[in-house]
């Protein structure tokens, strides 16, 4: 990574990609690079819609919502070392859709820096170049009123990890313990029920 950046709120969209025939994904956690962080306040990540190409607050995508305490943030000078947000559950995302994710910082901490990457530049970390990336779009930082604006030619550091399933195929047994059946009786017209 070439740099860092300090807002209280911080986005990112993506969009999802999955192989041929496949609707969506499973996404387990999402992992964050912080340059800097707050001496006694935590962060918050989430997903989140997106609406009009601008990422989405008001559309949180249910159960991605994680908060990660100040102990637990990592931080690196060069933007080698990750800061792992796990999810209570899997989250489905759906395939050619744009999504982004949100990074706030506990009280609106203004000591969180996020390491991100310009185009062309070289990464920190690696010494490699940056080059494009085709699902990365739009970074943006909440500016006047909680507007996004964008961060011109940045994109934040981030990992985002899609879950993989060992079994195509499985076994469930259900079981009804309590059964009630009821038979009509055609010649009397009478109920009758059995437990």
């Amino acid at each position: 990574m070439t740099d860092a950046v300090k807002y209280t709120s911080l986005s990112q969209t993506f969009r999802v990609t999955a192989p041929p025939g496949v609707p969506g994904v499973y996404v387990s956690k999402l992992g964050l690079f912080f340059k800097k962080k707050s001496d006694s306040l935590g962060v918050q990540a989430f997903l989140m819609q997106v609406t009009n190409n601008l990422p989405d607050p008001d559309k949180v995508i249910p159960n991605s919502l994680v908060t990660v305490d100040v102990e637990n943030v990592a931080v690196s000078t060069d933007g080698s070392s990750e800061t792992v947000f796990t999810f209570p559950q899997l989250i489905y995302l759906s395939a050619g859709e744009t999504y982004a994710f949100g990074i706030k910082a506990i009280g609106n901490s203004p000591d969180y820096e996020v390491w991100v990457g310009e185009l062309g530049r070289r990464d920190l970390a690696t010494d490699k170049p940056i080059g494009s990336n085709p699902v990365v779009e739009t970074a943006y930082f909440a500016g006047n009123k909680q507007k996004y604006a964008d961060l011109i030619n940045q994109d934040i550091k981030f990992n985002l990890y899609r879950a993989r399933f060992t079994s195509t195929s499985g076994s469930a047994a259900l079981r009804n313990n309590n059964t009630e059946i009821i038979s009509l009786d055609r010649k009397s017209t009478r109920l009758n029920s059995s437990h």
